[in-house]
């Protein structure tokens, strides 16, 4: 038996993981939620029962989103756990699914935006970070990844090159006063810190909702995003390449059909 069954099995788990070719963002995004578990539950992982399980995941005040990427990393992690021959049978396995969201994605009215990027952003990198996620469309771990060398000037004005999660690279384009907050800031990270060189996903998104109302996170910065694009332009593809999805499916979940619009598509003569 070892002194810390938790972080000997995480530590033997995340190194194949990585070596599998998982993200780095994926890896310490599964580091967070599995040490968590571990230091919640305590004991041997191997011990666990779906029903242990089950009550972790359901003692937690989650958004549906939030159980669902737990309970991903738990059944990864237990599957795992089955292929190395630690136990037989995966207790995360038959964990009750988190059925999809139906009624589109989570708002966030323009009023609160204001108040993200003034009056309640006491950290002055807070304003920058709100508008890349929110005129932009980019993730935190986008946001994260930013440099300032990333902002050019191309034929029709100025854009950013956005390096996404799992290597991938998109271009987007970016208004005259965003590009001038970017070339404020010196060479280098957008937000330089002690991980890398840089903040981490994790923390751009705690600084993002504390200066948010209450219940409001980044990522609704980008929904919102979404949600303009396609009122603006009517076109799911070009949202898409906006966003980096790589499908359309993904799109639609993040589109928030108006009631201008709604109110459109009943308009007009027969």
């Amino acid at each position: 038996m070892t002194s810390n069954p938790w972080g000997d099995l995480l530590a033997r788990y995340l190194s194949d993981l990585a070596r599998n070719g998982a993200s780095p963002e994926t890896v310490k995004q599964r580091y967070y939620q599995l040490a968590r578990a571990g230091r919640d539950l305590g004991g041997d992982p191997r011990d666990a029962t779906r029903e242990t399980l089950a009550e972790w995941l359901a003692a937690h005040e989650w958004l549906d989103s939030t159980i669902k990427s737990h309970r991903a990393a738990l059944r990864s992690f237990y599957g795992w756990l089955v292929d190395v021959d630690e136990i037989q049978v995966s207790p995360a396995a038959r964990l009750r699914r988190v059925r999809d969201a139906q009624e589109g994605p989570r708002r966030l009215p323009a009023s609160d935006i204001a108040i993200a990027w003034t009056q309640r952003a006491k950290d002055p990198r807070v304003p920058l970070m709100a508008k890349l996620g929110a005129r932009l469309g980019m993730r935190r771990g986008e946001i994260s990844r930013a440099d300032r060398e990333d902002l050019f000037r191309d034929l029709l004005g100025w854009s950013m090159l956005v390096k996404g999660k799992g290597g991938k690279r998109r271009f987007v384009p970016v208004p005259d006063e965003l590009a001038r907050m970017i070339q404020a800031c010196p060479p280098g990270p957008l937000f330089p810190g002690k991980i890398d060189g840089r903040l981490s996903p994790a923390w751009v998104g705690t600084l993002l909702s504390r200066a948010m109302p209450e219940g409001q996170t980044a990522h609704m910065l980008r929904h919102r995003r979404a949600t303009k694009a396609f009122d603006e332009t009517g076109d799911l593809r070009v949202v898409q390449e906006l966003l980096g999805h790589a499908s359309i499916a993904t799109t639609e979940v993040y589109v928030h059909r108006t009631a201008r619009q709604l109110r459109r598509a009943v308009g007009g003569d027969l």
